[in-house]
């Protein structure tokens, strides 16, 4: 039911969040699983965000991040991604401990989970004073590899992520060394014009930094890099 908008507003105001929160300590993980999915599919909604942090959700979603479990970890990848838009909520995952269980998310098999991870470690990078912790949890290895993937959208959440990251001169430099100036140009070839526009914004700050600049010249970047700002859609 949650799937549909108009029937969101209405379990929220049932105060049907608080009996979601209560499900996720369920012993069963077929119940947390379709709970946290059911939390995920109110988030959605840019209005409901607050009301499912509000019921006390966010520890009990953390927790299960660090599940074992496929179709757990999905659904708590998803909704934390969500969630991680608000820059107030993207604070209390970072103090409630989600780094860390994200950073291990990035490094699933499954498709789904790389991209909504990546995806809300880009959103908690664009928040003030968050690029140290998340390469303090190792976020940075699992984002370079996962430059390497051949789908769209990782990709994309990937290219943001390190384009947000990479405004630290510190990260810049670790970037560079972990090899990930290569992928990055492979995106810069990307057919998405986000995709490129991420991995040439990736570029461009790492340029910057004269401890790598040599790296960066001596990669070949610099003629696809002159394409890219000749691009209408960069």
């Amino acid at each position: 039911l949650a799937a549909h908008e108009e029937v969101r507003k209405l379990i929220v105001d049932l105060n049907g969040i608080r009996a979601l929160c209560n499900l996720l300590d369920s012993p069963h993980e077929d119940t947390e699983c379709n709970s946290v999915g059911a939390l995920g599919n109110i988030a959605l909604s840019s209005d409901l965000k607050d009301a499912v942090v509000e019921g006390g959700c966010l520890p009990y979603v953390i927790g299960l991040a660090s599940s074992t479990h496929e179709k757990l970890q999905r659904q708590t990848a998803r909704i934390l991604f969500s969630l991680s838009a608000g820059e107030a909520i993207r604070r209390m995952i970072v103090e409630n401990g989600g780094l860390f269980p994200l950073v291990r998310l990035a490094s699933s098999p499954s498709e789904a989970i790389q991209r909504d991870a990546a995806g809300a470690i880009a959103n908690i990078a664009i928040g003030r004073g968050n690029k140290g912790k998340i390469v303090e949890a190792g976020g940075l290895v699992p984002l370079v590899e996962l430059a390497g993937s051949k789908n769209s959208n990782v990709q994309r959440q990937v290219a943001r992520a390190l384009f947000a990251l990479a405004g630290n001169q510190e990260n810049q430099e670790t970037i560079v060394h972990l090899g990930g100036l290569n992928p990055l140009l492979k995106l810069l070839r990307s057919s998405s014009s986000e995709v490129r526009k991420h991995a040439a914004g990736a570029i461009a700050n790492i340029a910057t930094n004269a401890n790598v600049r040599a790296e960066v010249v001596q990669s070949g970047a610099l003629e696809p890099l002159l394409q890219a700002t000749c691009s209408s859609d960069i």
